[in-house]
């Protein structure tokens, strides 16, 4: 009796240490094709797909190497459920996940399905001003009275801070009466003709440096607006925006600006001040081009708190 509670003990364990490994979970296979921004093949690339097992509480890393037709296969048992990312120097990284939706005969499916991943080159980052506003308290100073933010001093205007140039003026709308009992607006407007702003709705999803290397010629408008009530709002985590202010006109023409983006959407919260705190992130270069790919190592904001710097490009 002892000998077979010995035998069935080290079965049980010989079981849960398989199925900590994956041994005993359908398998999964994917393949990478990993391409640059002229879709063509990316050859020597990394590729890292981790993938997990046993719901989650440990996960296995594989990795590949592209081939010359920027190809890269990766396998192993799991739950199917994996994320994968694509390095290679010169490149910004790139990544994503993919989920298997059942499994048979031991695999999970689609059974090694072609996964299409972009490698953008690092061509021309250049120093911005790029801050945080999330933990950094930049509260409206007044209701119902349009007010400009210095976005490059970080500050309001006067008579409400030190600010110089209203790069974007804000307008807040507030009837509120208790944090489950508000609706609010938002109104962003411009100071210049051509100043503005516009909605990018074509961006790199999967890359870390996700918005267009250049800020375009036209398509700004004078106006942005946001609502919000207690339960709903207008914001959307997968809104971009690239801005144009400080605008040179000479002869009527638009002779030159600057440009910015701002990464997700500019978002306002009416609780726990009696304005607003407003929340985003924002990427000014002061160069006067219109290049948009920043270098997180040269950030123009000096001995920014670690809650407000910005390490993405």
């Amino acid at each position: 009796m002892k000998k077979y509670l010995i035998i069935l003990g080290l079965f049980c364990i010989a079981v849960y240490v398989m199925f900590n490994l994956g041994l005993l979970l359908p398998r999964t296979k994917i393949t990478i094709k990993v391409v640059d921004e002229e879709g063509k093949p990316v050859h020597a690339a990394t590729v890292s797909a981790t993938f997990e097992v046993l719901g989650g509480n440990n996960r296995w890393t594989v990795v590949s190497i592209t081939n010359k037709s920027g190809l890269a296969a990766l396998s192993k048992s799991s739950t199917g459920n994996l994320g994968f990312s694509v390095e290679k120097e010169g490149y910004y990284t790139s990544g994503g996940a993919w989920h298997g939706v059942r499994h048979s005969f031991g695999k999970w499916e689609p059974w090694n399905p072609e996964i299409g991943v972009v490698l953008r080159k690092i061509l021309k980052p250049v120093p911005m001003y790029a801050r945080s506003t999330q933990m950094s308290k930049m509260r409206i100073p007044v209701v119902d009275k349009p007010v400009g933010f210095d976005l490059i001093k970080f500050d309001w205007v006067a008579p409400y801070g030190h600010g110089k140039y209203s790069d974007f003026i804000f307008k807040l709308e507030r009837k509120f009466i208790a944090d489950n009992n508000f609706d609010c607006k938002l109104h962003i407007s411009f100071s210049n003709k051509y100043d503005g702003i516009q909605e990018v709705t074509n961006y790199y999803s999967n890359s870390v440096f996700k918005m267009p290397r250049l800020a375009p010629e036209d398509g700004y408008k004078n106006s942005l607006s946001h609502w919000r009530t207690y339960d709903k709002d207008s914001f959307a985590d997968s809104r971009y925006y690239i801005f144009r202010i400080r605008s040179d006109v000479e002869n009527g023409k638009l002779i030159r600006a600057m440009y910015g983006k701002v990464h997700g959407d500019i978002r306002f919260d009416p609780r726990g001040s009696n304005t607003a705190s407003i929340i985003f992130d924002y990427y000014v270069n002061p160069d006067y081009s219109h290049n948009l790919e920043f270098e997180p190592k040269r950030n123009l904001f000096i001995n920014l708190p670690s809650t407000e710097g910005i390490t993405l490009p």
